[in-house]
């Protein structure tokens, strides 16, 4: 009776941490969006934000990744005491997951609203780990990387339905 109780209890044990080494794997990394920086796509799934909240956290799996963002910020113009809006149109950030366990996207440092201003016209940001290692990201046109899609999707739809459709043969007669 012990001897069994034994085999079991190992069988558990195992069995419990292969399934939390395959769920480490799964789930790569958590990754942290600076404050003004507003989400609105991950890997084409809309995210809703709302007036006073915003998600900044994604838990995002190892692999290939597509955010859709935008820039936004409040300055104070001094040339009229008043404050200003900053906000960018939309771009793509796509960067890959390999082992990171938490990653962190931000602008560079904005300090004022000509800073401001230079970087909605030519946004940069970086993507680094919790060593704070910068890692490679690249930035797209949000209308560039739908197009995109929609070809992949197209392409792949064009694929499938070439090798589901029936080959007809120099011997088979078509009647129409």
């Amino acid at each position: 009776m012990a001897r069994s109780f034994k085999l079991s209890s190992l069988a558990a044990i195992l069995f419990c941490s292969s399934v939390s080494a395959v769920s480490t794997q799964i789930l790569a990394a958590t990754v942290n969006i600076s404050d003004n920086l507003i989400v609105s796509e991950v890997n084409d799934r809309k995210i809703e934000n709302g007036l006073l909240d915003n998600e900044y956290s994604f838990d995002l799996n190892k692999g290939s990744h597509a955010l859709v963002v935008r820039y936004k910020d409040v300055f104070e113009d001094l040339d009229f005491a008043e404050e200003r809006v900053v906000e960018s149109q939309e771009f793509i950030v796509n960067f890959t997951i390999t082992d990171q366990d938490e990653l962190k996207l931000s602008t560079t440092t904005i300090k004022n609203l000509a800073a401001a201003d230079r970087f909605v016209k030519s946004p940069t940001l970086q993507l680094t780990d919790a060593r704070n290692n910068q890692l490679e990201l690249s930035l797209a046109n949000v209308s560039d990387y739908k197009l995109a899609r929609q070809v992949d999707k197209a392409v792949s739809a064009l694929a499938s339905n070439k090798m589901v459709s029936p080959k007809i043969s120099a011997h088979t007669t078509v009647t129409k």
